[in-house]
């Protein structure tokens, strides 16, 4: 049975998940990671919010190039998990624009928020895109969307238009800064899947995450405070489980 992990953007599922995934593939099991926001930006100027980003990730001035290198990271982290990479063609929420042409994200923080309703189509069109693309058989894992990023909200809200039962992963390193959320979200959740991550594969895990170099900065100052923070996380037994919703 293959395992399809839908990840909102170039790091989330790997982030995530690396630990479990890596003991999948070891196991045996094929997983795929499927990023549904990764396509390339509009042939327009980067709002102020995504000049920002692009500074601070320090990736080439190219839109296209910026993006073509965080899709390059996310086949490192992927081959270092031995699973394979799909990337989708829906930009990142900072680079979309609404119909009127102002930003989706106009201001910091922004794109923690609810689906814009200027929006509203693009669960949609998501939900073919996945639909169009997924298996006869296979086991789904979708954002439980702790944090509330709006892209986290579309690629859960699209993948439960499928009807298919689903797996759900905790978003970290959001489910680790935000507990009382996490047990909220999960409060009509069970725990239905998991697999004890050995020390190689907390490994692998840290060392996939390192994988994402322009990305680093958005949570830790340096690969060391990484390494401590995600080992911390595994240490409390997180990141080795999938939800389903209680029967």
């Amino acid at each position: 049975m293959k395992w399809i992990y839908l990840s909102p953007h170039l790091d989330d599922a790997v982030l995530s998940c690396g630990g479990l995934i890596w003991e999948q593939v070891k196991s045996g099991l094929p997983v795929e990671i499927w990023t549904i926001c990764a396509g390339f930006p509009p042939d327009s100027p980067l709002s102020a919010v995504a000049q920002a980003l692009h500074e601070r990730w320090q990736t080439p001035a190219s839109l296209r190039q910026g993006v073509s290198t965080r899709r390059a990271e996310d086949e490192l982290a992927c081959r270092r998990l031995g699973a394979v990479s799909r990337h989708f063609d829906v930009p990142d929420c900072v680079y979309r624009r609404l119909p009127g042409g102002e930003p989706v994200v106009s201001e910091d923080q922004g794109m923690f928020a609810p689906i814009h309703p200027g929006e509203a189509g693009l669960v949609e069109e998501v939900y073919r895109q996945i639909k169009s693309n997924l298996p006869a058989s296979a086991c789904l894992v979708s954002p439980l969307t702790v944090g509330g990023h709006m892209d986290h909200r579309i690629v859960r809200a699209a993948a439960e238009q499928l009807g298919e039962a689903l797996f759900y992963y905790a978003d970290y390193p959001y489910a680790a800064l935000h507990p009382q959320e996490l047990a909220a979200a999960a409060a009509s959740f069970s725990r239905e899947y998991g697999l004890p991550i050995s020390p190689a594969g907390l490994q692998a895990w840290q060392d996939s995450v390192d994988a994402y170099q322009s990305q680093i900065s958005t949570f830790w100052a340096d690969r060391a405070i990484m390494d401590a923070e995600v080992k911390s996380y595994w240490q409390a037994g997180m990141g080795s489980f999938l939800w389903q919703g209680r029967s």
